[in-house]
């Protein structure tokens, strides 16, 4: 790999960049700041990546996009609809279907609040913007990390019938169809029509079972109308729909146990390293979990018991954009309406006994409605100013079946939640001069959150016999358990109620030096609202009705942007420093007694430092070159946990210290006017950490993935493309994410999917 890595930038480094004023580079216009303006423009850090772009690549999964942003570390949260997302190391781990991330999504201009369905509508895009910092004075929902937004394809009024067909086959049985047709109906109104389809038959063979897991079914579409009434008016009707029937990612065990002895726990108590077991963080090592499983180091199989580890969501929405354009101002409108439903069965100690089962069953209701007021492009003085309610009720019920010692132990949680949500922000600008402009922003926030925690605890033996019945499935619900005498263990049940009053700010300048250098400068305040964990285990601490305060960052950031060589190379520039209060993290320990437990709890103060460059070459003789280069360093400054373990000087978790990405592209234009595309993509990740502990087994090497692609566009107005393309493809095994179960005997951890490979066939008619 790492020959593969020079020769990279061997390759880069001898492009004849002498003759690089060839081709300009394409101009990219955004909306992130609620107007559109070229990427170059703003003062803030930003990466954006068209529909085409994204094409060309073979991108299928939201994995593959934000791979390509620096400083952005990715994680699905089991289904294809739902992710953890840090950016510049602020974000939300874990499974909880209440919790509220530090990285907002938003799939035309709608927060996508539920962690379970933020990344679902990723099909028939224009682009997809990536915000770096804090977002609090130009979006309805505000966040501390940045913003993703998903910009969808809009009708087109006037002009001709336009869209796009695309089918994939490839390894793993992988299908993928997808296609959109928008044409306008009548001289003020369109429509546009969006679906796709992906399924794959899971890359991961069963020993225990005999099936194979870690597969995908999923069917989205979108529909949306526009009208344009007047010249002054402008409404869009938008609908959508996921569905997903699948089974979840595998897990790999990493035994601690010495196999002479795998029921003695580990007698060092500052490390969870087992004293007879290597320092290893790979899989495969010679140690066994507490059962005397060991499992293999190939991640294309499994041993989990649980015949059918469900994975399926269902989600819907709708909403009404309304537009509204003066010589005094443009009023913009926004009502939606988001609802899922999700159902997860995990087998988590991924071994052939049931050790750890996790269930899951959710659902949540969104309603949202913004008002935003903006004075007209072009003026030298220019402000927006909105308002914005939220409401959601979420209902879920979240319970581990776990093995204690000799007990059984069967822990549920139903939380019913309703958030509440009314903001006013506004920000304005000025330009001082041709090149100067200064920048203020504010924020206020109102956040409620209400309702109740109900925790059921049942120690037992013969009644966690029914647990896993003839065919292998834990089927104990809620409702089910409820019903058990409570002599054989707890029933508690408890109110929930607490309303914080936050504000969020920013002060930037901007300075032109020339017409193609920018320099910026920011600094903002963002916070991240109060909330109530899910974890079962913290009502046995008696924890579960004690909100963690919200999170606070400072940001500071400054920067440059250019465009070089007659617009044939764009390079932008940026360094920042967050200082974190209360960041709010969802901590894996072991319990005594209680086997794993789960905790959200803020850590007291820790920092983050960074830089960023980003860079697009066009390097003459039609080769391209796009960069990325992402540095951080995070430190813990206070933090005990309940444990009385310290953590300050730990680094964060989930924030690599080097992040990188590089794309190479060179076009072959065929004498019959067809083009021949070959491209290269590759991703970097230096050793992260997935624990607040640091400790070496609960990290990551380096590592490197990466990808090719070669695309034939043909037809007489090169309206075909064929892409052959392979992912992966130097077959890099890292882990995805890490969990604690010492307790157990075992590190549970998720580890990357295997090489795969395989032919799109795409058709445009615009």
């Amino acid at each position: 790999m790492t020959r593969l890595k020079w020769a990279v930038l061997v390759a880069v480094s001898s492009l004849p960049l002498t003759a690089i004023a060839q081709n300009a580079i394409e101009e990219v216009i955004v909306t992130a700041t609620k107007r559109s303006e070229s990427v170059q423009d703003i003062g803030l850090s930003i990466s954006a990546f068209s529909g085409d772009e994204m094409q060309k690549s073979a991108i299928v999964n939201s994995t593959e996009v934000f791979n390509k942003v620096p400083n952005l570390e990715f994680q699905l949260n089991g289904t294809s609809t739902g992710a953890n997302i840090f950016l510049r190391g602020m974000g939300t781990s874990g499974p909880a279907f209440n919790q509220l991330s530090g990285v907002g999504v938003y799939a035309d201009e709608v927060s996508l609040n539920s962690p379970i369905v933020n990344i679902a509508q990723l099909y028939d895009l224009e682009r997809v913007e990536v915000l770096r910092g804090p977002q609090n004075t130009l979006y309805g929902r505000n966040t501390t990390g940045g913003a993703m937004n998903l910009v969808s394809r809009k009708p087109e009024i006037g002009g001709d019938a336009n869209g796009y067909a695309s089918a994939t086959y490839g390894r793993f049985g992988y299908t993928g169809l997808e296609g959109a047709f928008g044409a306008p109906f009548g001289e003020t109104s369109a429509f546009r029509g969006a679906i796709q389809y992906q399924k794959n038959d899971g890359y991961s063979d069963n020993r225990t079972t005999g099936k194979t897991d870690a597969m995908t079914d999923k069917f989205a579409a979108r529909a949306m109308a526009l009208f344009r009434p007047s010249d002054a008016l402008e409404i869009l009707l938008r609908v959508h729909g996921e569905k997903v029937d699948g089974t979840n990612l595998m897990w790999k065990n990493i035994g601690l146990r010495d196999p002479a002895d795998p029921t003695a726990p580990d007698t060092d108590t500052s490390t969870i390293v087992g004293f007879s077991c290597p320092n290893t963080i790979r899989l495969g090592g010679n140690c066994v979990d507490a059962t005397g499983f060991r499992d293999t180091a190939d991640n294309t199989e499994n041993f989990a018991n649980l015949v059918d580890p469900i994975e399926k969501v269902d989600s819907y929405g709708a909403s009404v954009h309304l537009t509204w354009d003066t010589d005094q101002f443009s009023l913009t409108s926004i009502t939606a309406y988001e609802t899922n439903e999700f159902q997860r069965q995990e087998d988590s100690d991924a071994s052939p006994t049931s050790v750890f089962h996790f269930n899951q069953d959710s659902e949540a209701d969104q309603v949202s409605q913004e008002f935003r007021l903006a004075s007209p492009d072009g003026q030298s003085f220019r402000w927006i100013a909105g308002a914005f309610g939220f409401w959601e009720d979420t209902r879920g019920d979240t319970g581990p079946i776990q093995t204690v010692g000799a007990m059984a132990m069967v822990n549920m949680t139903r939380l019913d939640m309703e958030s509440t949500v009314y903001s006013v922000y506004g920000e304005i600008e000025n330009d001082f001069s041709d090149r100067l402009t200064g920048i203020v922003g504010l924020r206020y926030t109102k956040d409620e959150r209400t309702g109740r925690n109900q925790t059921i605890t049942r120690f037992c033996t013969e009644v966690c016999s029914s647990l896993t019945p003839e065919d292998g499935q834990d089927t104990m619900t809620f409702d089910t358990l409820v019903n058990i005498p409570a002599t054989m263990g707890l029933n508690i049940d408890d109110p929930l109620g607490e309303t914080w009053n936050q504000w969020g700010g920013k002060l930037g300048l901007e300075f032109a030096t020339a017409d193609d250098i920018l320099l910026y400068a920011n600094i903002s305040r963002g916070f991240k609202g109060g909330n109530f964990s899910a974890a079962p285990l913290q009502a046995i601490a008696g924890t579960h009705t004690t909100p963690v305060d919200p999170e606070i960052v400072i940001a500071y950031e400054a920067g440059v942007k250019t465009t070089l060589l007659d617009g044939a190379m764009t390079a932008n520039f940026g360094v920042f420093f967050n200082d974190y209060t209360d960041q709010q993290v969802l901590r894996l320990t072991n319990s005594p007694g209680f086997g794993l437990a789960a905790a959200l709890v803020n850590i007291k103060g820790s920092k983050i430092f960074g830089m960023e460059f980003d860079s697009k070459i066009s390097a003459g003789n039609n080769w391209y070159i796009d960069v990325g280069v992402g540095l951080m360093d995070t430190e813990v400054r206070e933090f005990v946990d309940d444990n009385g373990n310290d953590f300050a000087g730990n680094e964060l978790a989930n924030a690599p210290r080097v992040t990188g990405n590089l794309r190479v592209s060179k076009d072959v234009e065929l004498s019959d006017g067809n083009l021949l595309t070959f491209s290269a993509d590759a991703r970097y990740a230096s050793e992260r950490q997935f624990d607040l502990s640091n400790d070496p087994l609960l990290a990551d090497d380096a590592y490197s993935v990466v990808n090719a692609q070669v695309n034939w566009e043909f037809g007489s107005e090169n309206q075909y493309r064929l892409t052959a393309w392979g992912k992966n493809i130097t077959d890099e095994l890292y882990f995805q994410n890490k969990s604690d179960f010492s307790s157990n005997g075992f590190i549970q951890a998720v580890v990357s999917t295997p090489p795969s490979y395989g032919l799109t066939f795409n058709v445009n008619f615009d």
